[in-house]
């Protein structure tokens, strides 16, 4: 039954109705799309101590290592040793966010599927904020304490490049990769809960790798099938992570350098203030002709432990 016309435009500007429907409705759609492109974060400690709560930065603790234990003489006192080298991280979190203003119009011709899809755009571009601030940490400082990731570059004839000479055709391989699983395990850098350390990638970083000799016949003789499925899941105490985020630099004046980072736990931090949400001004513009409808989170990432991570620089020919 059709509603008088009065009804109908009061619906249209009751603006309490529609800014607490849409997140009703659509905020359940944020956090799975946020998961899909969570590639990135499942390497970084999570901290959402600050969420609902009152503070607005954390402060994670960095402790020197204590030397090994020592044989003790009963009944005389240990030495008491001391951690006078501790530090902190501070992580303050800043506001993160990105709207759309939508007409009415528009809104009722989007419908449900149109609405989606504008939730799944909104979640999108947080999701690139996030990654890529993972990513951008390979040039990072860790903050207070100071120190930044090393970087790994390819060798030639036992020459190692850098990036005043590396050439278009250094690209990633399989020494590269095991080159910094050793390096970070000679730094006494425990790899992950399963057993392995994150090698998060760039695609065309993986396509190289592919084409390396020394990885397929590794690949032939233990896992055949995975050549041909195009998959790399574990390879060289590494789960093989392959991301878009991944940054790029340009060295050598002219060479496209491919940033990609091996890590072990606690190498970075997300501190959440606010979780990522749907938000929906309540505010009528031009008569009601047009809403305005968000996405922000309150976040901080940092490095915090620059040993825990090798930057991986190639270059790449495709």
């Amino acid at each position: 039954m059709a509603l008088p016309i009065d009804e109908l435009i009061a619906k249209a500007l009751d603006t309490a109705n529609l800014s607490t429907l849409i997140p009703q409705v659509w905020a359940p759609q944020v956090e799975p799309n946020l998961r899909k492109a969570a590639v990135l974060q499942q390497s970084c400690v999570i901290d959402t101590t600050l969420v609902g709560e009152g503070g607005d930065r954390v402060f994670l603790p960095i402790l020197p290592d204590l030397p090994p234990a020592a044989v003790q003489t009963e009944l005389t006192n240990m030495t008491l040793g001391q951690l006078s080298a501790s530090n902190y991280v501070p992580l303050i979190p800043t506001e993160v966010g990105a709207a759309v203003k939508i007409s009415r119009k528009a809104l009722d011709r989007l419908k449900y599927d149109g609405m989606s899809l504008i939730v799944d755009r909104l979640s999108y571009a947080m999701s690139q904020y996030i990654e890529g601030a993972i990513a951008q940490l390979w040039n990072a400082t860790v903050p207070t304490v100071g120190g930044a990731m090393a970087g790994l570059y390819p060798i030639n004839a036992g020459v190692r490049y850098t990036s005043a000479n590396i050439p278009a055709t250094a690209t990633f391989t399989s020494d590269q990769l095991r080159d910094a699983v050793a390096l970070l395990q000679s730094g006494n850098m425990m790899p992950f809960d399963d057993g392995l350390y994150m090698a998060m990638l760039h695609p065309k970083q993986i396509n190289d790798l592919f084409k390396d000799s020394k990885f397929r016949d590794d690949l032939h003789f233990a896992q055949p099938d995975v050549m041909l499925r195009g998959e790399v899941g574990i390879y060289g105490n590494c789960h093989i992570i392959a991301s878009n985020y991944i940054k790029t630099a340009t060295e050598n004046t002219t060479v496209t350098v491919y940033k990609g980072i091996i890590a072990g736990p606690r190498w970075a931090a997300v501190a959440f203030k606010r979780a990522p949400e749907l938000v929906v001004d309540p505010t009528v513009y031009d008569f009601g002709r047009f809403r305005q409808v968000g996405i922000v989170a309150d976040l901080d990432i940092e490095l915090i432990h620059s040993d825990h991570s090798i930057g991986i620089s190639t270059a790449s020919t495709l």
